[in-house]
C-alpha cells in the first residue's frame, strides 16, 4: 500500500508562525481528518535568522486519496497564502520507508 507526502514549503517573518499554527488548527485540520486517506501531519520551522523562518508542511497519504489531498491543500494553501501574504512551493513524494514510534 503507497504512501505519498505531500510537501509544503515557504518563508514566513518568524512572528508569522504563531499565526500560521492558528489557521492550520482551524481550517487544515479539521478538513485532513475526515478524510479516510489521511495518515498525518508535520510541521517543521527552521530559522534562517532572528526575524524569518522557513516552514515545511509535510501530510501523509494513501496512494488512493492522492486527488482529494490535492484538493485539500490546495483549497487550504490558497486561504493561507491569502492571509499570510506568502508564495508556497508545492511538491509530492513516495514515501519510501515510514517507521513508527513508541505509542503510549
Amino acid at each position: 500500500m503507497a504512501t505519498f507526502a505531500k510537501i509544503l514549503t515557504f518563508h514566513l517573518p518568524s512572528d508569522e508562525v504563531a499565526s500560521l499554527l492558528e489557521i492550520l488548527d482551524a481550517r487544515l485540520t479539521p478538513r485532513s481528518e475526515q478524510h479516510h486517506g489521511f495518515r498525518g501531519l508535520l510541521c517543521l520551522e527552521m530559522s534562517e535568522g532572528p526575524n524569518r523562518s522557513q516552514v515545511f508542511v509535510v501530510s501523509k497519504w494513501h496512494h488512493a486519496n492522492l486527488v482529494e489531498a490535492e484538493e485539500i491543500a490546495a483549497r487550504w494553501w490558497d486561504e493561507a497564502s491569502e492571509v499570510l501574504g506568502v508564495g508556497i512551493a508545492r511538491s509530492t513524494c513516495e514515501v519510501l520507508r515510514d517507521i513508527p514510534g513508541y505509542h503510549l
